[in-house]
């Protein structure tokens, strides 16, 4: 969400508003397409699980994914309980198959946090973040890309608590991370910067959630053009009121 004054392109904001126009158009025609396609995609993923069971056994390494994907695809549906289930399910077989410090544990810990999150349960969201946190410092430190996105996700959480000051600064280091990493414009940061936009947006501080909001929109700008659709939605959903 935007909170400061941003002058814009009159193009941009002609095509933000085609876009959103054409969307609700066609929204109405593809509603059954889209109900018919997610009966497909179930179908396909409970088929090809039950074959891997019958070869394989319950607990082999090789069902993980396709468990996992199926969570992911129950999450985007809101059907929590059945999602976090499997998530909880593939999560045990890797544990067991691979060992608790995982890297492939670590991101199934991101995963079930992600749901928790989506729920509201932002305590236990929390300690499965610093879990898989753990694992990942383990491994690589904190100076890599998988670690810096994990303290982006738990820094989210805290945002949601109105623990301010520790989001803040999770989402400044995250961002330092990701800026010696790949370097200051890429497009990656324009992730990190609305995160911190949006923090600083929420506590009233318009001309820090602007500066940040600007960065991320000239970098989406420069890797993708100014007449790209990511760049138009950037700017239709940081526009004042949406």
């Amino acid at each position: 969400m935007y909170c400061g004054t941003i002058q814009l392109p009159l193009s941009i904001l002609l095509l933000a508003f085609l876009t959103t126009v054409t969307s609700a158009q066609d929204s109405l025609r593809e509603n059954d397409n889209r109900e018919d396609n997610r009966a497909d995609v179930e179908s396909f993923y409970l088929r090809s699980l039950a074959l891997k069971e019958n070869s394989l056994g319950p607990d082999h390494p090789e069902l993980i994914q396709i468990i996992n994907n199926l969570a992911s695809f129950y999450r985007i549906q809101n059907r929590y309980a059945e999602s976090e289930s499997l998530y909880r399910r593939s999560l045990a077989i890797s544990e067991k198959t691979r060992g608790s410090n995982h890297p492939d544990v670590a991101q199934l810990l991101n995963n079930l946090a992600a749901l928790h999150y989506d729920r509201g349960k932002y305590e236990e969201a929390e300690r499965l973040y610093r879990r898989s946190l753990a694992i990942k410092e383990k491994i690589n430190g904190l100076g890599g890309l998988d670690a810096a996105i994990t303290l982006e996700n738990l820094a989210a959480v805290y945002h949601a608590q109105g623990r301010l000051k520790e989001s803040e600064s999770l989402y400044r280091c995250a961002l330092a991370t990701k800026e010696s990493l790949l370097g200051p414009e890429h497009v990656n940061l324009a992730i990190s910067l609305n995160n911190l936009a949006a923090l600083y947006c929420s506590q009233g501080k318009y001309i820090e959630a602007e500066a940040f909001y600007r960065r991320s929109l000239a970098i989406k700008e420069k890797a993708l053009g100014a007449d790209h659709l990511d760049v138009a939605h950037f700017i239709m959903y940081s526009h004042p009121g949406h």
